[in-house]
């Protein structure tokens, strides 16, 4: 009988610890996770950061997921300078120094968090090191679980002192048909950054089928170091919840962050978003911009999310966020809720929000000009996400570009 997320973790836990060959630091560490899901239920809406997203009502059952099977999956596939990137199994099983450092994540909070801990199967660790300059994108493939499937992985990026690389994150199905099955997954991203280092981060999230999806981003950067994090998503029915979170620890530190996406493919099940940034300005000089922008149509919902508290200390910083969502039927739903704590004076900030259809005139325009009506929302929504795109580091462009293309024909049609 296939072991349930519900059931007894024990065996499978222990089963995968077995597969890589984990030291006791490693098997201490899924422990945790094993030892606190008979406490912990799913994420509450009574919760602030989910009260919008109630994933009981969005028919998300744990009895009906079954645990992972490694053997069953694809390993993730890593493409680039294999000098600086290594399967999170063999470099844990290598026991290098830097991988236990960076895989103490934080306690968890929720079952999600605690079966992530428990269960995580794959993944990728990252160094870059001191004035490494990428040669060209580092791409990690993320496979997808099958139907009643879970798949949980870690992400762990390290970039040294002065460093520079690129990567993109692929988390799609490999097939256009979905499997006939709700699937579960599960993603952390651990990010560090040491002075001067710039690393630029794309996510390409699509899934076909029921899903239940999420990731989590948490950046730690040091002074004058940078992080530019992309995600394109196409919001399938279920739920996909991203969130980044990211602490500017040194001077001159910063983030930006661009959430695009699309949602409404018709379903008997809701399609929800749930996108997120948290940006904590600790130093002088920092600086954040948030943006989230995207297309609803159907009964397609979105919670967009913004937090930045510019802490006291913290002069001549600045953070902003925007978000703006185009709703192309009366029934799609868009929530934005950006907020800013600013305990220091010397500081730029401030946050924008708008929902709203296609402007009928400019419709009406274009369709006069000969265009007939398909024609005429598939360029204004490309001219809604222009701005955006225009913003993106120029070797991910053509690839967030292409990306958004792809799902925003989907929203349209």
């Amino acid at each position: 009988m296939a072991l349930k997320l519900t059931g007894d973790l024990s065996e499978r836990a222990w089963a995968i610890s077995q597969s890589m060959d984990e030291p006791a630091w490693a098997k201490r560490e899924r422990r945790v996770g094993r030892l606190v899901t008979g406490g912990l239920g799913l994420p509450s809406p009574k919760e602030e950061k989910w009260r919008r997203t109630d994933l009981g009502r969005l028919g998300l059952d744990l009895g009906q997921i079954k645990a992972p099977a490694p053997a069953l999956l694809e390993p993730v596939a890593i493409t680039g300078d294999d000098q600086v990137a290594w399967r999170l199994p063999t470099a844990v099983a290598a026991d290098m120094p830097l991988c236990q450092a960076m895989c103490r994540l934080p306690e968890p909070e929720d079952l999600l968090e605690a079966l992530h801990r428990a269960l995580w199967s794959d993944g990728v660790l990252v160094d870059l090191p001191a004035g490494y300059e990428s040669p060209a994108p580092l791409r990690i493939h993320l496979p997808t679980p099958l139907a009643y499937g879970s798949v949980f992985y870690i992400l762990l990026v390290h970039a040294g002192e002065g460093s520079r690389g690129t990567i993109i994150i692929e988390d799609e199905d490999d097939s256009s048909d979905g499997p006939e099955g709700p699937r579960l997954s599960y993603t952390h991203v651990e990010l560090k950054a040491a002075a001067g280092a710039a690393v630029n981060v794309l996510l390409q999230h699509r899934r076909q089928g029921l899903a239940y999806d999420f990731l989590r981003l948490r950046a730690h950067l040091q002074s004058d170091s940078a992080l530019d994090f992309t995600a394109v998503a196409h919001a399938h029915p279920g739920v996909f919840r991203a969130g980044m979170e990211a602490v500017l620890g040194g001077p001159g530190a910063s983030a930006r962050a661009r959430f695009l996406y699309t949602a409404g493919e018709k379903s008997v099940y809701p399609t929800h978003l749930d996108l997120g940034g948290t940006i904590w300005h600790q130093n002088v000089r920092t600086r954040s911009r948030l943006v989230m922008r995207g297309v609803l149509a159907g009964e397609a919902r979105a919670v967009l999310r913004g937090f930045a508290d510019v802490q006291k200390n913290a002069a001549g910083s600045e953070a902003y966020q925007h978000m703006q969502s185009l709703l192309l039927d009366r029934r799609a739903r868009a929530d934005s809720i950006p907020a800013l704590k600013i305990d220091e004076n010397d500081v730029k900030a401030g946050h924008a929000t708008a929902a709203g259809p296609l402007d009928r005139e400019q419709l009406f325009y274009l369709q006069s000009r000969g265009l007939d009506l398909a024609t005429a929302r598939r360029l204004m929504v490309a001219g809604f996400f222009a701005p955006v795109l225009a913003d993106v580091p120029a070797d991910l462009a053509a690839l967030a570009q292409r990306a958004l293309g792809l799902v925003a024909e989907e929203a349209i049609a």
